[in-house]
């Protein structure tokens, strides 16, 4: 396959919410008008009385203030302190407010898109960046509201949504074909709707809406295959959904080259944009990375949403969690084979060791950046739990977890999760061992691993050369760890051919703008991999920085983290 690039928004985390101000108890009404031959909306919000000013509960973005238009009223939206505001220019009071916009396609900064763009004028919207809370009280025309005076609680938005002529409107799992949809975002966090002339998908366990852009073939293959997941997890985990979820699948960029998909999660519903021409080819590749991903995120159905877990350190049992759901799922339904699963499991393996050897426990790895150790190890945690099990596979020890989180506001915890284990597990060593990996302190996580494999009888050996062949994943773990230890910001690496190019900041102490890394010391990144990182590991202990050298023979002296201790990669053979 040519290059693949996988964006995620994890979860689609929530960005931006404020907490909501002083209002009154009754909703707030916003009615939704899509004018779908001029790509644009027309957008009436009701108040219960009047007020001061609104709040936009999302994050401040440029494209309320550059394309929305306030229509034929004494108001204006006004950025103050970091928030906007709809207010009167002359300081009245109002209760309600007309705007008009268009469409907008851009890319939004830590916060859900706006619009994705499918075919034939179709459109799918975030609804919560309509969220506005009244302001009643305490309200200053230049300073804007207090933070001491931001409560919890605030009205809900009621939505009236008008579509098109012969537009269908598509929400949290309902399809509407009529001139009027009401709905109330009981939970405050927004959705996204779809605004088309298609015809989704609406089968007993989920709706599908799929672009028309996407090539037939993966568009035959994904209406077929999606409902069969969720049967599959429905059987398997025992408990069905208690809502209906929606899958959206739109298709961008197909001028570009390769492959990739951007998307998440958001309460009942999964959300999947792919780019790319070689998504027109019809080859099995192509749809087990697009299978492997819906699999994983349906899996957040279930342990993120109906359930879910109590503190982000333990997220391993979240992402993990749902990548061991999507490997097991990628195999029992054939998309797979046993030879290409036990290459995921190791995978996962050795990237688990890579991440955390000898540097810190996994619930410290949000603390330091390093978040895809939750999938990796979690994973390899899922295989360590299945394989402890006196009976029974990963969904039923997940069945059980799931059970008793209903006693618990449905919450489940790593204690609930380690206490379930050493009550379902045959052996009290692996239980240790699990521990140390989990919380520390561990000088050798590939060791640990490799000891508990073999007392649960797993067949293990050395990793064979050439295969998964983990030199650029050295490579860019030793560079990541030197520019986060070197920057504040967030890691920046691109991968060209013989080296590594980072793209250093003004937070950045040694990393110049751009410097392309060739070798540490005078080992190659790529081809002496290994050796580049024992000897960045030894500089660092000795002299408490490394040298790294760029294109004509730059040379760069950068400061040291805490380094891996020497890697022992292994695979399973045999489970």
């Amino acid at each position: 396959m040519n290059k693949i690039i996988m964006s995620l928004l994890v979860g689609l985390l929530i960005f931006g919410c404020a907490t909501r101000p002083t209002t009154s108890k009754k909703n707030v009404l916003i009615r939704v008008e899509h004018k779908r031959k001029t790509d644009s909306w027309q957008v009436e919000i009701s108040l219960p009385s009047k007020v001061k000013a609104l709040v936009f509960n999302r994050q401040t973005n440029t494209f309320r203030r550059k394309n929305w238009k306030v229509n034929g009223q004494d108001l204006e939206i006004r950025h103050i302190d970091g928030k906007e505001y709809i207010v009167s220019k002359t300081e009245k009071e109002f209760n309600s407010v007309s705007l008009s916009h268009k469409s907008y396609y851009e890319y939004t900064p830590k916060d859900y898109e706006f619009f994705f763009k499918y075919s034939s004028g179709d459109v799918l919207m975030y609804s919560g960046h309509y969220d506005v809370v009244p302001i009643y009280n305490n309200f200053d025309f230049k300073k804007g509201i207090a933070e001491k005076d931001w409560p919890e609680n605030g009205p809900l938005s009621e939505f009236i949504l008008i579509p098109s002529k012969n537009e269908k409107i598509v929400i949290l799992g309902n399809v509407y074909e009529k001139n009027e949809v009401n709905w109330t975002d009981i939970k405050g966090k927004g959705t996204y709707i779809y605004w088309g002339n298609n015809n989704p998908l609406d089968t007993k366990r989920l709706v599908v809406v799929v672009d028309k852009k996407v090539p037939k073939w993966l568009s035959l293959a994904v209406n077929k295959n999606l409902p069969t997941l969720f049967d599959f997890y429905n059987r398997k985990i025992g408990i069905p959904l208690n809502f209906k979820p929606v899958v959206y699948l739109s298709y961008e960029g197909e001028d570009e080259e390769g492959l990739s998909n951007t998307g998440g999660t958001l309460p009942g519903l999964i959300q999947l944009t792919l780019r790319g021409k070689d998504w027109k080819k019809n080859n099995s590749e192509s749809f087990e990375y697009l299978y492997k991903f819906l699999a994983h995120e349906s899996a957040h159905l279930w342990n993120g949403q109906m359930f879910n877990y109590s503190d982000g350190k333990h997220s391993w049992m979240h992402e993990g969690g749902a990548d061991a759901f999507a490997y097991r799922a990628l195999r029992e339904l054939k998309i797979v084979n046993d030879e290409r699963y036990l290459e995921y499991l190791n995978a996962s393996l050795n990237k688990c060791i890579l991440g955390l050897n000898g540097k810190y426990p996994l619930v410290e790895s949000a603390n330091n950046r390093a978040f895809k150790n939750y999938y990796y190890c979690g994973s390899t945690i899922g295989l360590i739990t299945e394989k402890s099990l006196k009976e029974g596979s990963l969904f039923d020890f997940w069945r059980s977890l799931f059970k008793q989180a209903k006693s618990n506001n449905q919450k489940y915890s790593d204690k609930d999760y380690l206490k379930n284990f050493d009550d379902l597990a045959k052996s009290n060593t692996v239980s240790k061992n699990l521990n140390t990996l989990i919380y520390g302190p561990s000088s050798n996580t590939g060791e640990l691993l490799r000891e508990m494999f073999k007392n649960l009888g797993v067949e293990v050996g050395p990793l064979k050369k050439g295969q998964k062949n983990m030199s650029k994943r050295i490579a860019r773990s030793l560079l990541s760890d030197l520019y986060r230890s070197d920057c504040d910001g967030s890691l920046n690496l691109t991968r060209k051919k013989e080296s590594y190019l980072a793209h250093g900041d003004k937070s950045c102490k040694s990393f110049k703008k751009d410097f392309e890394v060739q070798k540490v010391g005078s080992y190659h990144i790529f081809k002496d991999a290994e050796k580049a990182y024992e000897f960045a590991r030894t500089s660092c202990r000795k002299n408490k920085y490394v040298n790294l050298f760029g294109t004509n023979l730059k040379k760069m002296k950068v400061s040291c983290p805490k380094l891996s201790g020497p890697f022992s990669f292994f695979e399973i053979l045999k489970i």
